[in-house]
């Protein structure tokens, strides 16, 4: 192959990528401010994973498609927070020490409200 040749299919490849990574930065959304993420963390009394929030501070505006599954944004993995931690104080001491004693299958995650530490980052429906 020549190099004059090379060079276009080279330059052909690079302008491929390029249209890539923009329909991928589309899809993707944009971060969200450092300030929400610090709000977040704030309400949930701890910071988030460094993968997690680095996720949100680079694409966290908007909830993902994932092929199986949606990856939630920054907001909707708070709202599904908050609305787990309100059914965990709807229950009464009884039903909490029931679910603590439950035998649950291999494979089979625990009832969500024995959860409280657990931020929501995916779901198989769109929120």
């Amino acid at each position: 192959m020549s190099s004059t040749r090379a060079m276009a299919t080279a330059k052909s490849d690079d302008i491929a990528v390029e249209r890539l990574a923009q329909s991928l930065k589309r899809e993707l959304g944009s971060g969200v401010p450092l300030h929400d993420v610090k709000r977040a963390e704030n309400e949930l009394g701890r910071q988030l994973p460094e993968d997690l929030r680095a996720w949100h501070l680079s694409h966290g505006s908007k909830a993902v498609y994932g092929g199986y599954f949606y990856i939630l944004s920054l907001e909707e993995s708070m709202d599904q927070w908050r609305w787990f931690r309100a059914m965990q104080s709807k229950l009464t001491t009884e039903e909490r020490q029931l679910d603590a004693q439950a035998v649950v299958d291999p494979g089979v995650d625990r009832a969500f409200w024995a959860l409280p530490q657990w931020l929501p980052v995916c779901s198989n429906v769109r929120l």
